[in-house]
């Protein structure tokens, strides 16, 4: 059966270019609400040097039980983690360089619950176009992708303490033995981090007092995402030049 359900938006606009609107509502039947306080996105046009830019927010994004009854776990999922919705803010943005590499910077905000930040320098990736393009054809290209550089921060709000009540509550057990019980399987940092020898202190560290967490990646020569991918588990994270650190 299809779900039935309303919509509504209350202002949207779509110009050349750029779309943006506010007060968007969507409940399905069953199933939860979800609502979005406004949006906005713009794509440039490529300057007299060849950079682009393109950007795009969303705000006020709250997913929540409404008025209709959703699922028993989605419910108790929910719940559990002492909260009655999840609402987030959306920041992204691309600067294409006549090269051929992008940047990019995304923010996601978690409300109450804390915030990830990722930005970094992509090249290589060639959009697969034409009738013919499938999905493998969309694969093979990310796959071509180079890494230049990333940097990916998570600014922990209550997310990590939630997690370890909610472990806690499910085993019978405490929070202070989750994060016990977490830290053990943390020594194999060893073997995917050699050249970062506290790699396993930095996690515990974050795990004992949840405040940042940031991981870079600085490959020391060119490498794609295909590359990685291929490669033995243990070599992965020093192809990448991944770097662990907490504060």
């Amino acid at each position: 059966a299809v779900p039935s359900g309303e919509a509504s938006a209350a202002l949207t606009k779509f110009n050349y270019g750029s779309a943006e609107g506010s007060d968007i509502a969507l409940q399905a039947s069953p199933g939860p609400a979800l609502s979005i306080h406004d949006f906005h996105i713009r794509q440039g046009t490529p300057d007299s040097a060849g950079l682009s830019e393109a950007e795009g927010t969303l705000t006020g994004m709250t997913l929540g039980v409404g008025d209709m009854p959703i699922s028993p776990s989605t419910a108790a999922s929910i719940a559990a983690f002492g909260m009655n919705a999840i609402t987030m803010d959306i920041s992204a943005s691309r600067t294409g360089h006549a090269d051929g590499s992008t940047g990019f910077r995304d923010d996601l905000t978690l409300h109450d619950l804390g915030v990830l930040h990722l930005s970094g320098s992509l090249s290589g990736y060639v959009q697969p176009t034409g009738p013919s393009a499938s999905p493998a054809d969309a694969l093979a290209a990310l796959m071509g992708v180079t890494i230049q550089n990333a940097t990916l921060v998570w600014d922990d709000r209550s997310l990590t303490g939630r997690v370890f009540k909610v472990v806690a509550d499910e085993s019978h057990t405490t929070p202070a033995l989750v994060r016990a019980q977490l830290a053990i399987p943390l020594v194999a940092l060893g073997v995917l981090l050699p050249e970062q020898p506290d790699a396993a202190d930095q996690l515990t560290h974050f795990l004992d007092n949840p405040h940042q967490l940031t991981v870079t990646m600085n490959p020391p020569q060119k490498v794609t995402l295909g590359q990685v991918a291929q490669a033995p588990a243990t070599q992965q994270a020093q192809l990448l030049g991944v770097h662990v650190s907490s504060r």
